[in-house]
């Protein structure tokens, strides 16, 4: 009634041991001989073996009774009491709360150990300090340092830089030359042809406040008269009775705004005129 069909098992079974067959190359760098190798007896010995065997069974039985090798024994007091940190000394370089010195000083905090020990067993046996050099010692020189020239003052200058270097000095002769103009131009007392006089000093008081009425002819195209008959007329207008008075119309804003600018333009003038023959004579 039954039955047992083995076929896909036997062509697994196939497929399988075709998967597990080794390569080529393997079965060719296998040994053929039949005979095994021999045995290397060197390569399997330890050295002083027997002697460590023993050592370490006698150990194991110590260990039962609670008896332990020296080192391991170090090692747990050590575990069991570590060592302190280091901590930093106050008069150590290492104190960062220390203050400033100098290192060439006799008071040097670093020399306090070594007061009042021979020099001679300090110089065999303990590392010298550096020693100061010569050039600290030196005192600097008071001279200015050397100044170096421009290049068109050196030997064989070239054009460019020789008319920069003329160019510089002519600057400097320039701003010295003004310099003593201006301060003789203030200290120069004035000559007695130069000297103000009494109608010089009227005509000046005068200048603005009276006013003429030939300007207005003046403005027009007419020649002007001439200084002598303005203080003339000037001091003829000053003896004038008080009591007279003089009916002029009222002029407008741009009238006397001319009359105003003319003004200014004869002051200029005049005194453009009076610095010319002071700078002749």
């Amino acid at each position: 009634l039954f039955f047992v069909d083995t076929s896909n098992k036997q062509q697994g079974q196939k497929e399988q041991a075709s998967k597990e067959k080794p390569l080529k190359i393997d079965l060719i760098l296998q040994p053929d001989s039949k005979v095994p190798p021999p045995k290397d007896i060197l390569s399997y010995q330890v050295p002083n073996g027997r002697k460590l065997k023993r050592k370490q069974q006698l150990w194991e039985k110590l260990a039962e009774k609670g008896l332990v090798p020296r080192k391991e024994r170090l090692l747990q007091q050590r575990l069991q009491n570590p060592p302190k940190a280091n901590t930093a000394v106050a008069d150590s370089g290492t104190d960062p709360s220390r203050e400033f010195y100098d290192i060439w000083a006799d008071s040097n905090p670093l020399d306090k150990a070594l007061a009042g020990q021979d020099a001679f067993f300090l110089e065999q046996t303990k590392k010298q300090p550096v020693r100061r050099p010569d050039r600290l010692k030196r005192t600097p020189s008071e001279l200015p340092a050397m100044e170096i020239i421009s290049p068109g003052g050196s030997y064989n200058p070239s054009f460019q830089s020789h008319q920069a270097l003329l160019l510089q000095a002519f600057e400097a002769e320039l701003v010295r030359q003004k310099a003593e103009e201006r301060l003789q131009r203030q200290l120069n007392f004035p000559t007695a042809a130069e000297a103000p006089t009494q109608e010089s000093v009227f005509q000046e008081q005068c200048e603005g406040l009276m006013e003429e009425d030939s300007e207005g002819e003046e403005g027009l195209g007419s020649p002007p008269r001439p200084p002598e008959e303005d203080l003339q007329a000037a001091s003829g207008e000053a003896s004038r009775p008080l009591t007279a008075t003089v009916v002029r119309e009222k002029k407008t804003e741009q009238q006397r705004k001319k009359e105003k600018a003319a003004k200014h333009l004869k002051a200029r003038e005049l005194s453009e005129k009076a610095a010319r023959l002071r700078k002749q004579e």
